[in-house]
């Protein structure tokens, strides 16, 4: 009666305290905390006290607590769960479905209303539709741009998109047109990708800061196109184009085959993308970053 008496009270304060910004989410949440209870009275107080144990757990404590090999998948799910509350405190499932909706609305044409990180190119007087340039248009303003900046030797124009086909990315099926929510400690990015038609884009459509966080009032990216640094099979590594007065890129991402992800701020704008490159081949990144496919009602979590 006791060990009741203490679940019941400290369920009650979680569910008054808690910080989400939907009442979708926090049903959500005081769902499975009811669920747990019930579970209680059917003898099983583990799930229970996992309710609790899991809150304030990292990824990494989560899988080195999971001795057996059999127990990797749910240990994997509980991490997603955990990732998604995550996002819906810092975005908020309105804005969440809001970006999601807009991805499958607007699609790729929304780049018409970025700043074109392409050198402009007319051909018999008619620019192109730019939205849809060319691979050959690419490949030629690169070969242009480089001429003045090292950067753009770096850039791949004419990528695959090679992680898409890893075994959780092609899940549940391929997909030539697919929306991406990244999270670190701090931050929460959507990127959207097009496969569809050649030439290939990616995009970053969204950025925000987790609420109360110390970093809360940092300096929000602004939704633009990104260059594509490497297509590897292991990881893809994307950035944004040179600001005026910076030789180099200052914000790189990568993503990793496995949902790693990585969010590197080079602010001098002076250090050239061979140290990211480097950085991605020897998987140095944190375990609490990780990468979902949207879906409308939160993350894509099987494994």
């Amino acid at each position: 009666m006791k060990k009741f008496i203490t679940v019941f009270a400290l369920c009650v304060f979680m569910i008054n305290t808690l910080p989400l910004t939907s009442a979708h989410a926090r049903g959500g949440v005081i769902a499975r905390i009811i669920k747990s209870i019930t579970e209680f009275f059917r003898g099983s107080t583990t799930k229970v006290d996992d309710v609790f144990k899991g809150i304030n757990k990292s990824s990494d404590e989560i899988l080195k607590t999971t001795k057996n090999p059999g127990l990797e998948e749910t240990a994997l799910q509980k991490i997603s769960s955990l990732d998604e509350g995550f996002i819906v405190q810092s975005v908020g499932i309105e804005k969440h479905q809001q970006n999601y909706l807009n991805f499958l609305r607007f699609g790729r044409e929304k780049i018409k209303k970025f700043d074109r990180i392409w050198k402009e190119l007319r051909e018999e007087g008619v620019e192109e539709l730019f939205e849809y340039m060319s691979e050959e248009a690419a490949e030629e303003s690169i070969s242009v741009m480089s001429i003045n900046n090292d950067f753009y030797t770096f850039v791949i124009p004419n990528w695959t998109g090679r992680i898409y086909r890893s075994r959780y990315f092609s899940k549940p099926e391929f997909e030539d047109k697919t929306m991406l929510v990244c999270k670190t400690r701090y931050e929460v990015f959507y990127f959207e990708i097009y496969m569809e038609k050649k030439m290939f884009r990616a995009l970053l459509t969204d950025h925000q800061f987790a609420k109360n966080s110390e970093f809360s009032s940092g300096s929000i990216l602004p939704a633009q196109e990104l260059f594509v640094l490497a297509d590897e099979d292991e990881f893809k590594i994307m950035s944004t184009a040179p600001e005026k007065g910076y030789h180099y890129s200052r914000h790189y991402f990568t993503i990793y085959n496995n949902r790693a992800f990585g969010y590197d701020k080079r602010l001098s704008g002076t250090e050239s993308p061979q140290y990211i490159f480097n950085k991605a081949q020897s998987k140095r990144h944190s375990k609490d970053n990780r990468c979902y496919k949207a879906t409308k009602e939160g993350l894509f979590k099987s494994n």
